[in-house]
């Protein structure tokens, strides 16, 4: 009996240790994105949460289909990576521009160890051999091997403009390091954002407008640009509003708002009526 429940609670750890592996590496592909739409050179930037890759960016004349993986407790091989880069080629060719196609992929991953296995820039043989050829078993699991670009029917030509256009970075920064890049990033962005604001206010906003993106059933609803991105993560000024008006009241809370926003340098003051909407609240 005591073998049996070690070996239960074997198992329970082992799905445990996957569950969070797998929550984790949600976690950091969505900190991805917010730190891809932060950095993004213009204000009418946009993502797209889970369209035809986990991330697609497009800023201005660059657009980029990211794949993102985080494996902070396995080894790099060429296999993980494998499948990533035959759906991407498969995007290639089905787009069917080839060598007039801009669009770029890119692989970006974090791994414990094994990233010196893989040395760039590297050859079309190798391109060939590591990312694009596989085994495939039949009804009567007989395997074949597969040759991904000839199934495809496209020339060394084509594969190699694929590959101009592949970027592949297994030195992803880990976890942590992501999350303080993002708050860094937003100090950048947003206007008197301290350290503090950033990680216990702006990011916790972040995730929450990503998370929101990513559960829509509808792929044009996963899609936000750079100024909506920030426009709904700074709304510090709106719930401090709606904190002073629940603790001290109406009288209180407008007395504040004409403090604020009505200050003259002069004696004389303008004669007209001023309006304040909040939620279904008018202040006069």
């Amino acid at each position: 009996m005591r073998a049996i429940l070690i070996k239960d609670k074997g198992k329970e750890a082992v799905t445990n240790r996957s569950a969070n592996a797998t929550i984790k590496g949600y976690f950091y592909q969505f900190d991805h994105t917010i730190l891809k739409i932060l950095r993004a050179s213009s204000s009418n930037a946009s993502v797209v949460i889970e369209g035809i890759e986990d991330i697609d960016l497009t800023d201005g004349s660059d657009a980029v289909l990211v794949q993102c993986k985080y494996y902070e407790g396995t080894e790099y091989n060429h296999s993980v990576i494998k499948e990533a880069v035959i759906q991407m080629l498969r995007h290639y060719h089905k787009a069917g521009l080839f060598e007039k196609q801009q669009l770029r992929y890119r692989v970006f991953g974090h791994y414990k160890k094994g990233r010196d296995k893989l040395k760039q820039p590297f050859s079309l043989d190798f391109l060939k051999e590591h990312f694009l050829t596989y085994t495939e078993s039949d009804k009567d699991k007989k395997k074949t091997k597969q040759l991904e670009h000839e199934r495809l029917k496209l020339s060394d030509a084509q594969l190699k403009h694929f590959q101009s256009l592949l970027e592949i970075n297994i030195d992803a920064p880990s976890y942590e390091e992501q999350q303080s890049q993002i708050t860094t990033t937003l100090k950048t962005q947003i206007t008197n954002c301290s350290q503090e604001d950033a990680e216990v206010f702006y990011y916790p906003n972040s995730i929450n407008v990503i998370q929101k993106l990513a559960v829509m059933q509808d792929v044009k609803d996963r899609k936000i640009t750079k100024a909506q991105f920030l426009t709904n993560i700074n709304r510090k000024e709106i719930i401090f509003s709606r904190w002073l008006h629940q603790k001290f009241g109406d009288e209180h809370y407008s007395k504040s708002i004409k403090r604020r926003h009505f200050q003259y340098s002069s004696t004389k003051v303008p004669c007209a009526s001023r309006i304040f909407v909040e939620g279904v609240r008018i202040f006069v």
